[in-house]
């Protein structure tokens, strides 16, 4: 039955659709841009003819983002229909057959899903009628070769039940051509979606004449790396400034996991932080609907009316019809643009070298708005799962000895550095950087490794790739707090107070050359650094760096001095006459201020001297009155007519009469500490300094 079965099945493989150009060149991959975002651009050419189709398989994992961003480039056509598979697309095909799946597992599996079809049997005789059963039966084979299934056939005849062994049979047609396509269109569908992680596009071009068709996608990648080779020359620079030159070299490491080998494509490496997202295109979403009742007739029951109120109108001129529409035009225009984008990097990637050039060692570079582009001179070839490095920079910097003093990273010892300037047309991505050192006989030397942020044209950066241990630095920082500056009014002192932050480094250099040391100083919120000139220094985000030429073989002092001025303010009433006395000394009032408190250290005297008198007075007053309740108490114990009474009431009299002088006294001692107290208000209000 092996060749009865590949007799109706083999004819539905390919199917051409009416008009439609068959066999047409596959699409080869021609172009692979990589970005450090994450993503790379692919893009496939093919000759066509005429109306065509042609087909590009793609990983299951990547149709979301094809289906995002891919472009079609026709030069003398139009990009009509994209036709792909659904997630599940067998599941869906085989809904609108008069099969399932598994009935193309056996012949018999098949013939036993289709009864009631009417088909025609060729063989040892021929046999035309409707399936009406298919039973497996077992049967043994001879010299104890064990057993085998075979499928008797049953047919309604024209003349009656007839029946056939399938497996004897040579061919099987269904008279019916509808089932036969539907079978042809199942096992197509098989073949198509035979590979799990894989879907095929169907981009049909209508136009007219031969001409070249591409198609490009972004697609997910790993990140290209960079790395640099730095050879500074053999005696150092001596104060030199950015006069010397030095070689840089750029190493870019990328790998193919694109599951499918390059081959002499052209290759640009783009740089950038560009915004790429994925959204999931491929899986189907549905409207959640409100189930509506059926309408029948019945009962009217109105809902009582509760009054109305007259709406306000408002003008909306320019509201669109639709909810989503505006989402909608926005989202065309944002993928417009996209096209544009990728047309002209196509349209850059597909310049040519001009034969009269020499060949080119290094990539060619461009700065884009938002990005660096090195787009390499020839194609290049890496199989999948394989790695490449590829050199895209060989050429000559402006560079700089110099010893960065980083505190954090070390306490005694600046590092061993080097600044360089681009001062090239392009920018160069961040990486990291292999520093070799040439010797006197040409020999190369490595010396450390350091790391390089984004260095845009014309910038500098400081590459740090070991420890200087042949500079010491010893630093001690010491704080103090002055008054600036006061001022007075209405009652309220208020003083500008001046804290100072001073940083002394001891700098000991055992080179005999000049070099320029960078000191890293912290930047403090609020604190204005005031030596060295701040115009002299440069920012970070954190630090100030503070240049300081050292001497050879030499020591040498910096002092840096950092200041911050705040804002006190205190109620003049309550300053203390220690204080006001302190204040009346003070450098940085102005005189007037000074006198002030010094006549508000008198006025502050006086009130202490009247509150000392108002004291004892007080104090010697509750004296005698406790004495005179002690001679109360005894002369109630005492007899009348005794003595000893006549001689408690002659002391009670003159305590009376000590009483009513202190008493006196305390008056007048409060009328002068008010007095007193009112003469400092009435000065304090007057003060305006």
């Amino acid at each position: 039955m092996t060749k009865a079965f590949g007799c109706f099945i083999l004819g539905g493989l390919i199917l051409a659709a009416p008009g439609l150009a068959t066999g047409q060149d596959s699409p080869a991959l021609k172009r692979v841009t990589l970005s450090s975002g994450g993503v790379g651009f692919f893009e496939y050419e093919t000759a066509i003819d005429g109306d065509a189709e042609i087909t590009l398989p793609v990983r299951l994992d990547q149709v979301d983002d094809v289906l995002k961003s891919l472009v079609i480039r026709d030069t003398n056509g139009v990009a009509a229909t994209l036709r792909l598979a659904g997630r599940e697309p067998l599941s869906q095909i085989f809904r609108n057959l008069p099969i399932d799946q598994g009935a193309l597992g056996s012949p018999g599996q098949l013939l036993h899903a289709l009864k009631g079809s009417e088909v025609k049997v060729s063989g040892g005789r021929t046999i035309k009628g409707r399936i009406v059963a298919v039973v497996a039966e077992k049967t043994r084979l001879g010299d104890g070769l064990g057993e085998t299934t075979r499928h008797r056939v049953r047919l309604l005849t024209a003349t009656g039940l007839q029946h056939f062994i399938l497996e004897d049979s040579q061919s099987v047609q269904f008279s019916d051509p509808k089932i036969t396509s539907a079978v042809q269109n199942g096992l197509a569908a098989i073949e198509e979606n035979r590979a799990q992680d894989k879907r095929v596009l169907h981009i049909r071009s209508s136009g007219t004449g031969k001409r070249a068709l591409s198609a490009g996608y972004v697609v997910r990648v790993p990140v290209w790396k960079t790395t640099y080779r730095l050879t500074l020359p053999a005696l150092p620079g001596s104060g030199n400034g950015m006069n010397t030159r030095v070689r840089l070299e750029g190493w870019a490491i990328l790998e193919n996991m694109s599951a499918e080998d390059w081959t002499d494509v052209e290759l640009t490496l783009v740089s950038g932080n560009p915004v790429t997202f994925r959204q999931s295109l491929y899986s189907a979403y549905y409207v959640n609907r409100p189930e509506v009742p059926v309408a029948v007739t019945g009962r009217l029951l109105p809902r009582a009316d509760q009054g109305s109120v007259e709406a306000v109108a408002t003008s909306q001129p320019n509201r669109p019809q639709e909810g989503n529409l505006e989402r909608r035009t926005l989202r065309t225009e944002s993928f417009a643009g996209m096209n544009r984008s990728v047309a002209a990097a196509s349209d850059m990637m597909r310049e040519a070298p001009s034969p009269a050039q020499p060949a080119r060692l290094n990539a060619i570079a461009e700065d884009a708005a938002t990005q660096i582009v090195f787009r390499l001179p020839r194609p290049v070839s890496v199989k999948t799962g394989h790695s490449l490095s590829v050199r895209f920079l060989n050429r000559d910097i402006a560079a700089e000895r110099v010893s960065l003093y980083q505190p954090d990273t070390h306490a005694r010892h600046p590092l061993a550095s080097v600044r360089i300037r681009n001062d090239a047309e392009t920018g160069l991505p961040p990486g990291a950087l292999t520093f070799y050192e040439t010797g006197k006989n040409g020999d190369l030397t490595y010396v450390g490794d350091a790391q390089m942020n984004v260095l845009p044209v014309g910038d500098s950066r400081i590459l740090s790739y070991a420890l200087d241990s042949k500079t010491t630095i010893d630093r001690e920082t010491s704080n103090r707090q002055s008054i600036l500056k006061g001022k007075i009014s209405r009652g309220l002192l208020e003083i500008t107070h001046l804290s100072r932050t001073v940083t002394r480094y001891r700098i000991k250099q055992s080179t005999p050359e000049e070099r320029t040391l960078l000191i890293e100083q912290p930047r403090l919120a609020g604190w204005e650094l005031t030596k060295p000139d701040v115009k002299t220094v440069s920012l970070t985000p954190r630090h100030y760096r503070i240049p300081h030429q050292m001497k050879p073989s030499a020591t040498d002092t910096l002092e840096v001095i950092l200041e911050r001025p705040h804002l006190r303010s205190y109620r003049l009433i309550g300053v203390s006459r220690a204080d006001a006395l302190v204040y009346a000394g003070t450098e940085g009032f102005a005189p007037p201020m000074r006198k002030a408190f010094t006549t508000l250290a008198a006025l502050k005297r006086d009130i202490d001297e009247k509150e000392k008198t108002l004291n004892r007075l007080e104090a010697e007053r509750k004296r005698w009155a406790d004495d005179q309740a002690r001679l109360r108490e005894n002369l109630s114990k005492v007899p009348r007519q005794s003595d000893m009474h006549r001689t408690y009431l002659q002391r009670l009299s003159a305590h009376e009469k000590k009483i009513e002088s202190v008493m006196g006294k305390f008056d007048s001692a409060r009328t002068a500490l008010d007095m007193a107290q009112a003469a400092l208000s009435d000065f304090i209000q007057k003060l305006e300094l």
